[in-house]
């Protein structure tokens, strides 16, 4: 956990490496690569003035377009429809697309999002990614030959010989290692 994603993707990619040189663990993998690959729009807020259009108003002329909008209804006797205006999957389906989708200002002028903005890839982050407004990446594996206690051993000697930047939380376990360790503390106490 922490709050620059880019060092905990860093920190949770380092850890998978040393925990893949240790015995007991498969199909490691991260939170961070379950996200969906997305093409991102930067609009250049001059572009944007100078055409006669506010970024809230460009921002949701896209959305319409790719992901839709039901404010529309059609009444039939006492049954009421959700209209949904959205463009055809065909026109939506790549980043030239959503670079051709057109905008129109208050005047009545056509823009493309291409002439306004900047587009990239990126990717969609994992659903589970915060926790108290921090970033938090999750390290996935199965068990391999071995007791959970003896790799839950293991893995908090790699976690402990591993520096850590500033701002990234210690990593917890979490599942059937953290039950574990819970039960084990009550039996103690």
């Amino acid at each position: 956990r922490g709050d620059d994603s880019t060092k905990i993707s860093e920190y949770s990619e380092t850890l998978i490496e040393h925990k893949k040189t240790r015995t007991g663990l498969k199909d490691l993998k991260s939170s961070d690569e379950e996200g969906q690959p997305e093409v991102k729009i930067m609009f250049d807020r001059n572009s944007l003035a100078s055409s006669g259009m506010a970024i809230g108003e460009a921002s949701l002329a896209v959305r319409t377009a790719l992901a839709g909008n039901t404010d529309v209804k059609y009444k039939e006797g006492e049954t009421e429809y959700g209209i949904n205006v959205i463009l055809d999957k065909i026109d939506r389906s790549n980043s030239k697309d959503v670079a051709d989708v057109t905008l129109i200002n208050h005047a009545g002028q056509q823009f493309k999002v291409s002439d306004l903005a900047t587009l990239y890839y990126g990717k969609v982050p994992s659903p589970n990614t915060r926790n108290i407004r921090e970033r938090v990446m999750i390290i996935y594996g199965n068990l391999s030959g071995r007791p959970l206690g003896d790799v839950v051993t293991d893995i908090t000697k790699v976690i402990a010989a591993l520096p850590r930047t500033l701002g990234i939380v210690p990593p917890a376990f979490a599942c059937h290692a953290h039950t574990q360790q819970r039960s084990f503390a009550e039996l103690v106490s």
